[in-house]
């Protein structure tokens, strides 16, 4: 019987290994404690759950085994195996349909046509979770790391570049984790919350656009940001007495869901008497009703972004970035994604900044992944350009699909400036204006502005 075990985790106290090639042993345990969960969470049994490897079922040829890396080996034969035309129901995790079978291990350059199937291997394919071009994770035994691929356009400037690679148990792990706190869940037909109507499951897996632990993130982050500006003011001079917000967004229940993260995060934080005005350089708390995008747009309002922080001194239109998909402008401002997600891939705490410029032309402001802002990934000499709406985001990730940045870690980011004294206090908050983001595409300071790669 397979029992699950913690040994296998991630953390601080037990971090990822320095091995000569993928770290097998950690890998397939925490491959299997993946296929585990999902097999008793669909209400089976555990006793029944297949003891099979990958490589008992696949048995490959020894033309496949010579040109496959001893560690990768090690792993296929240590990991547990579902063949699929045997559970057609049945994924591997929400984004994963499971390890591809021996005669597709080396079938990358029917994806890629530079792709070296030597060096690259398609490890696990994809669920049709956006019924497309989807993927699925790809293992380089030339650097033994690994890379959820999302697209079929995404392939050449992930392989070549090296965005989004990481060694595959920081992958597997980072399931478990989405796992543990609820953005994806096993449910049992009739079992799935009406939240999750609209996205598709791959059973036994479910997708949430937010869990109670993204929404706790935020609302701690928004607190942490706001108490390190607060025992800064100016000893001089006690801060004022402090009001609510005006988000009056949240009167219109119509508009704005009483179950979306929006709501709840507004409602969590409007509760709450706040003594300043400025939470980083330029960007400002509300405190009139604001003129949303959806208000003036024919599209359905709960598919719109939602403006939430303002910046200030600021009434031009920027066209860079459109959430109304149509040619329109929006206002300068940090904006929640989709109030109600429809899509597999969406994170409705997703948020993103657009500024009143564009930066990202000098070369040093970078996304998570480490991509340079402002260039076209699938240019072969790629050349980075002034973007108003890049900073703080994603990139490809190499966990899932292309995505928004969370809130919770641009307002982690602010509150980290502040603490480290990066950005000055007054007695209206944070000082200095909305150009101190500029020091974002410089040499100096843009790891200060550059969010670390996570799910």
């Amino acid at each position: 019987m397979f029992q699950t075990r913690s040994s296998h985790r991630i953390s601080a106290a037990n971090p990822v290994r320095n091995l000569d090639g993928m770290d097998h042993d950690r890998c397939s345990a925490l491959h299997n404690e993946i296929l585990y969960r999902g097999w008793v969470g669909s209400g089976r049994r555990s006793d029944e759950l297949p003891s099979q490897t990958w490589w008992d079922y696949n048995a490959p040829p020894r033309d496949t085994l010579n040109r496959l890396s001893p560690s990768l080996v090690a792993f296929l034969k240590q990991a547990r195996f579902l063949p699929y035309e045997e559970n057609l129901d049945y994924s591997f995790f929400y984004f994963v349909a499971g390890l591809v079978n021996s005669e597709g291990l080396l079938s990358v350059s029917e994806r890629g046509a530079y792709l070296d199937n030597e060096r690259f291997v398609f490890l696990y394919y994809a669920t049709a979770y956006k019924a497309g071009d989807q993927q699925g994770i790809f293992f380089d035994q030339a650097t033994s790391t690994a890379a959820f691929v999302g697209d079929l356009a995404d392939i050449t400037a992930m392989c070549e570049r090296g965005w989004g690679w990481k060694p595959l148990e920081v992958i597997l792990d980072a399931y478990l984790e989405m796992i543990d706190e609820g953005k994806i869940f096993t449910a049992l037909d009739g079992q799935a919350s009406e939240e999750c109507e609209f996205l598709e499951s791959f059973p036994p897996w479910r997708i949430r656009a937010f869990s109670d632990t993204d929404l706790e993130k935020s609302v701690s982050s928004m607190r942490r940001l706001l108490d390190a500006i607060e025992t800064r003011l100016p000893a001089q001079k006690p801060p004022k007495g402090g009001k609510t917000l005006q988000w009056c967004d949240l009167l219109d229940q119509e508009f704005l869901p009483t179950s979306s993260f929006a709501y709840q995060f507004l409602t969590r934080v409007a509760a709450w008497s706040i003594p300043i005005k400025y939470i980083a350089p330029g960007i400002y708390l509300p405190s009139k009703p604001d003129q949303q995008p959806y208000q003036s747009s024919q599209s359905e309002p709960e598919g719109m972004h939602l403006r939430i922080f303002h910046i200030d001194g600021l009434g031009d239109q920027y066209p860079s970035w459109t959430p109304l998909n149509e040619s329109s402008t929006v206002p300068a401002g940090l904006y929640l994604g989709q109030i109600v997600p429809r899509t597999n891939t969406a994170f409705g705490d997703g948020c993103v900044l657009v500024l009143p410029y564009g930066l990202g032309a000098h070369g040093w402001a970078r996304k998570s992944d480490g991509e340079q802002v402002g260039i076209n990934p699938e240019s072969e000499h790629p050349i980075p350009t002034n973007r108003s709406f890049e900073l703080y985001q994603s990139g490809f990730t190499g966990f899932t699909d292309l995505r928004e940045v969370q809130l919770w870690k641009v307002l982690q980011s602010w509150a980290e400036r502040v603490e480290q004294g990066d950005w000055d206090v007054d007695e209206y908050g944070v000082r200095a204006g909305i150009e101190k983001f500029k020091d974002a595409d410089t040499e100096t300071h843009w790891r200060k502005y550059w969010i670390p790669p996570s799910w």
